[in-house]
């Protein structure tokens, strides 16, 4: 198995991380074409949005996903000082 195989296959495990990453991949794809948004996925081994992207494109949606993620806890712990 692969580094984007085993990769794919951990973010699958969690619903929510699998929605954040498959958001970012697909974002500027919906903002141009679809109207009625983009569904949360429950069975994430329904879809495969993670496999059609190259790894590079993969391995940026997460660290977009954990830029974000950072960013929002620092917020929320500057708010809480």
């Amino acid at each position: 198995m692969n580094f984007k195989e085993k990769l794919i296959r951990e973010i699958k495990k969690y619903p929510d991380l699998f929605n954040e990453v498959r958001m970012e991949i697909i974002a500027a794809k919906w903002q141009s074409e679809a109207e009625d948004g983009i569904n949360y996925i429950v069975n994430t081994e329904a879809d495969k949005t993670l496999e059609r992207v190259d790894e590079e494109q993969l391995v940026d949606s997460i660290i977009n996903n954990l830029k974000y993620y950072i960013e929002y806890e620092r917020e929320i712990g500057e708010s809480e000082l």
